[in-house]
């Protein structure tokens, strides 16, 4: 009788088990054959038999287990270069993994070079693979700076590597350009962008000749004096927020920027501002007005009853730094002057086109042509710049212009003007300040007329201005006062002083009141007329 044998056969695959029954006669031969999948290799048998095929004499039943592991494959992650970066085994299914340091390619003066991802784009393992850095490219930026003394130069800013760039060197009046500080002699010139780049162009002063004599040396002689030089731009300080200034030596120790917001240089226009916007833009009108409702009818901050509309009215006077352009460009202590403070740079400079030249130290400041900007478009006939004072009425603002001969004014607040920055070394007084004392007009026995002439601010908002007076020295508020309300611009006399008894000595100021208190002009001390 014959016996007869089953052999089980079974894989080995991951955590999965896969078998079938073969039966045979006892003593048979049998040959047993794993065969993995793709990707995966025959590793033993459950015993640790590792031939495939498996010959088999069958004596008894028996179980055979074959084993299988998945392949490795050598996955390599190289550079640009073809420096390698990475070379790691991954099993065969498996994403693989770069674990290195970001990959980085030099810059070269024309581009910047930044990591974009691998060539090819990574799969899963099926086989050996390598995959290569790749980079996106980005044109470099450099800055080309010029200076010059004595003379305006153009071109200066940001380019990209490559650019040519046209600049030029415009000696101011008695000066004639010389040479750029590399040493080329031409005033108009090409300069190519390759790196950051600076250069000074040079200006000397023209020299003349003056001959003079006498007609007869026997009856009188000649000499020459230089009695005044041209005014001089020192080498601007630079204050600890890091725009330039210049001293001009004025009474209040104000402060001036070499240049304007927004422009490069002391000889650009700059960005142009509305009245109160702190930022440039395409369109100077009242639609696209900041403070307003579509039209001049409709102001919606720093208003006065002069000039308002639908009764609202706030009493500001002057920019509050949230709306000052100077100050929120610029930081600091920088702000925009007030018109005050312009007419002190005016009263205190000798103008020459758009130079201001103190009389006082002879330090002196550009300010260009840069015109305004409104509805029509762009005048640049004169140099424009706003003050941050209010003028009479709501709808217009202090502004103040040079044109060879100087001079100020005012301008609808929706126009584009420039912005010339100050800055002051030491805090303004608290409390507002008389610019000229009190004076005495029309005396009679019963009244007396009182003139004064702006008030300064103390830098904060008025509330309202007028005189006190009183038979005793120096009156205040608390005695007798002739009030008026503060609505921006110049706030002064004639205020008149009516029912005074005859024959009286009274003593009189003008007084000023701002957020933080009063302040006094000096007193001034008159006698009404005698009725006999």
């Amino acid at each position: 009788m014959k016996k007869i044998f089953s052999i089980i056969l079974s894989l080995c695959l991951f955590s999965s088990a896969y078998g079938n029954a073969f039966t045979t006669d006892c003593g048979n031969t049998v040959s047993i054959t794993a065969t993995p999948v793709t990707g995966y290799h025959f590793t033993q048998w459950q015993d640790g038999n590792t031939d495939n095929p498996r010959q088999i004499e069958v004596k008894a039943s028996a179980s055979y287990t074959a084993s299988f592991a998945p392949n490795e494959y050598t996955i390599i992650f190289v550079n640009e270069d073809g420096t390698e970066l990475q070379k790691s085994l991954f099993a065969y299914g498996t994403m693989p993994v770069y674990n290195g340091a970001t990959p980085t390619k030099p810059a070269s003066a024309q581009y910047t070079y930044t990591f974009a991802g691998w060539s090819p784009a990574i799969t899963t393992v099926t086989a050996n693979a390598t995959y290569t850095a790749t980079y996106t490219s980005s044109v470099n930026s450099y800055t080309l700076t010029l200076s010059g003394e004595n003379g305006v130069v153009t071109g200066a800013g940001s380019y990209e590597y490559g650019s040519v760039v046209n600049v030029s060197a415009t000696p101011l009046e008695c000066y004639q350009f010389k040479q750029w500080s590399d040493g080329d002699t031409n005033a108009t010139r090409e300069i190519t962008i390759t790196d950051d780049i600076e250069l000074e162009a040079i200006f000397e002063v023209i020299t003349y000749t003056i001959t003079i004599e006498s007609a007869n040396q026997e009856h009188g002689t000649v000499t020459i004096e230089v009695v005044g030089t041209q005014g001089n731009t020192p080498s601007p300080s630079v204050p600890n927020d890091g725009h330039e200034y210049v001293d001009l030596g004025l009474p209040s120790g104000l402060l001036w920027a070499t240049c304007n917001v927004g422009a490069n240089n002391p000889y650009e226009a700059g960005d142009y501002f509305a009245w109160g916007e702190t930022e440039p833009k395409e369109t100077y009108d009242w639609s696209t007005y900041k403070w307003c409702e579509g039209d001049k009818e409709s102001v919606t901050k720093y208003t006065i009853p002069v000039g308002s509309s639908g009764g609202f009215v706030d009493y500001k006077t002057r920019l509050e730094p949230a709306d000052d352009a100077a100050h929120v460009n610029w930081g600091g202590n920088w702000r925009m002057p007030t018109y005050d403070e312009w007419q002190e740079l005016y009263e205190n400079c000798n103008i020459y086109g758009s130079y201001a030249v103190s009389r006082i130290n002879g330090n002196s400041i550009s300010l260009p042509f840069a015109g305004y900007k409104g509805e029509v478009g762009t005048d640049i006939n004169g140099a424009y710049y706003w003050s941050s004072s209010l003028s009479n009425y709501s709808d217009i603002a202090n502004s103040i212009f040079f044109l060879y001969s100087g001079g100020g004014g005012v301008s609808g607040r929706e126009v584009g003007l420039s912005v010339r920055p100050v800055w002051s070394p030491t805090p303004k007084s608290n409390l507002p300040t008389f610019r000229k004392g009190v004076t005495i007009g029309t005396l009679t026995s019963n009244s007396a007329t009182i003139s004064f002439e702006t008030i300064d601010d103390g830098g904060s908002y008025m509330t309202g201005y007028g005189v006190c007076y009183s038979t005793s020295a120096n009156p205040t508020i608390m005695d007798n006062v002739i009030p008026r309300h503060y609505y921006g611009g110049i706030a002064g006399g004639p205020i008149n002083i009516t029912d005074l008894e005859a024959g009286t000595t009274y003593y009189v100021r003008a007084y000023a009141t701002n957020s933080n208190g009063t302040g006094y002009s000096e007193q001034i001390e008159f006698t009404t007329l005698s009725t006999k």
